[in-house]
Order: structure tokens, then sequence, then C-alpha cells
């Protein structure tokens, strides 16, 4: 589900990839989003300094997956267009 949308969205991902050593299921590079099924702690506290950590949960509809993954990347497209207006500020 998530795979179709970043593919009908034209969002670079890599599937199953680890960096550092996290291993993540889904990773979008551009906006630094790390996707993880499941819920685990320690995922998180591994990712949330550097990435913005994003869980799959079995028990959430598709459509709410879908709706958390929109926000995150609008959350992280806002985020990076303000970092680039500070620097071009600079």
């Amino acid at each position: 589900m998530l795979i179709s949308f970043f593919k009908e969205n034209e969002i670079d991902f890599k599937e199953n990839i680890k960096v550092g050593k996290v291993r993540m299921d889904i990773y979008v590079p551009e906006m630094r989003i790390a996707i993880h099924y499941g819920d685990s702690q320690k995922f998180f506290e591994k990712t949330r300094n550097y990435y913005a950590p994003f869980f799959v949960r079995e028990t959430e509809s598709c459509e709410k997956t879908l709706e958390k993954i929109q926000n995150c990347v609008i959350t992280q497209m806002t985020r990076l267009h303000n970092k680039l207006l500070r620097d071009k500020e600079r």
C-alpha cells in the first residue's frame, strides 16, 4: 500500500535498508522518513534525532495509514523548505 503510494507520487524510496545500526522497512531518503512495520520503542529512540520515524500498525486501516504518511510527507517537506529558506538568508 505505501509502496504503491510512493510509486504513484514518484517519491524515491528504498525497501529493507540498514542505515548505521537501524534497519528500516521503507526509507525515503529525500525527506528522511524511516518507516517501520509494527511498534518499537527501540526503533523510535534510534531514529527520532536523525529521521522522521513512522510506524505502520496492523490495527490501522489503509486509509488511516495513507493519511498519516501524507501528513508526515507534508511535514517533512515543510521542514526542508524552511531549512532551505534559512540557508538562503545567510
